[in-house]
This record gives structure tokens, sequence and C-alpha cells, in this order.
């Protein structure tokens, strides 16, 4: 049905979203606008990322229980990455990424991941039981792959 069973359709694209939503923002009152602004600024902590997402341009290699490619990633953090992949994941599905860091000896870094979300592009995956080394590692490539 949608999300929740509110009667949303998930197909809808941004635009249409967008739409939507303006639609529903022109009928409110200019106080209750204000009310939902002040609600949206104080956006709970855990839908801000820890550690923010960079874009970069490399290819890792993964594997999925019966699948295994090589695809670029759109950005990485220390926390997950978006891999441009159109093949098909289901949210929840474990994947193993190896992500390789130029110069580096514990390279390539093997990383247990997760599929968080997906779309028609690709996938944002979140890292599982990364060692603070290699969170360390992946945040020092992001700032030297954007340099």
């Amino acid at each position: 049905m949608g999300i929740s069973g509110s009667g949303f359709k998930n197909d809808m694209n941004k635009k249409q979203i967008v739409v939507q939503i303006n639609e529903i923002l022109d009928e409110m009152s200019r106080d209750r606008l204000l009310v939902l602004l002040k609600q949206l600024k104080k956006t709970p902590s855990k839908w801000k990322r820890k550690y923010p997402r960079q874009t970069c341009s490399i290819s890792v290699d993964f594997d999925t229980h019966d699948y295994s490619s090589e695809k670029p990633i759109k950005n990485l953090s220390a926390n997950g990455a978006y891999i441009e992949a159109g093949e098909s994941f289901s949210i929840g599905q474990q994947i193993v990424i190896w992500v390789t860091i130029p110069g580096e000896k514990l390279s390539p870094l093997k990383i247990s991941a997760v599929v968080a979300r997906r779309d028609r592009n690709g996938v944002g995956v979140k890292f599982q039981n990364l060692s603070q080394k290699e969170k360390e590692l992946l945040t020092c490539f992001e700032k030297l792959d954007n340099a």
C-alpha cells in the first residue's frame, strides 16, 4: 500500500513527492508553518549522520550470498557507503565489500555491511563491526580522495 498504511505510494519519484508536500504546505497557515519549521530544526540526532559522507571515485568489490561484482562508490564515510549497483538488493541483506586504499598496508579492507536503503541506481550500505583503526583509515581516505 505505501508508507505504514498511510495511503502514500512508494513508487512516487522525488519530484512528485515535493509537489505533494508543497501542496500541503500551501494550505497551512503562517503560524502552523512556523511551528513545523521549529520542529524540523529540532531534527532528531538519529537522523543526522555521525560520519558525513564524502563524494569519492573508487570502485569496490563486493559479494553477496550468490553474487560477486566490482562497482563504483558514489560516496563514502567511516560508517557506510553508496554503491552504484543496479542489481536487486533487499533491505537488510548482508554483503561483504573490499575497499582498496592506495599505499595502505592493511588494504584491501574487508568490510561486512548491511543494505540500509536502495533505489534504482544503487544501494546505501551501513558498515558493521569496524575497528577504530578501520574507521580512521576510511576517514583519512575520504579526505585524500577529495583533495
